[in-house]
């Protein structure tokens, strides 16, 4: 049996968990739910960079392809209204 292990939300927690599942198991299937449109992003720097440019360099958790690399498959503006063990 194929374990899947599924993350909901995408923040700072989420990217952690990542971390840490790939340091003890490399092939577990890791999916990421989020209802945002964007990659996983530092929310906390939302209000310190209103006058900045605002870019995916500055304010991305990861960059993209880390994700592929940690082969997490992602699921953008999806959001979970139940679970179903």
């Amino acid at each position: 049996m194929n374990k899947i292990i599924v993350i909901i939300g995408g923040g700072i927690c989420a990217v952690s968990a990542i971390k840490a599942i790939r340091e003890v198991d490399v092939d577990v299937e890791i999916c990421l739910i989020e209802e945002e449109s964007f990659h996983p992003y530092y929310r906390i720097k939302l209000s310190k960079k209103i006058f900045d440019d605002i870019n995916d360099s500055n304010m991305l958790l990861q960059k993209k392809e880390w994700y592929e690399e940690k082969r997490v498959k992602l699921y953008s503006k999806k959001k979970v209204v139940k679970i179903d063990l």
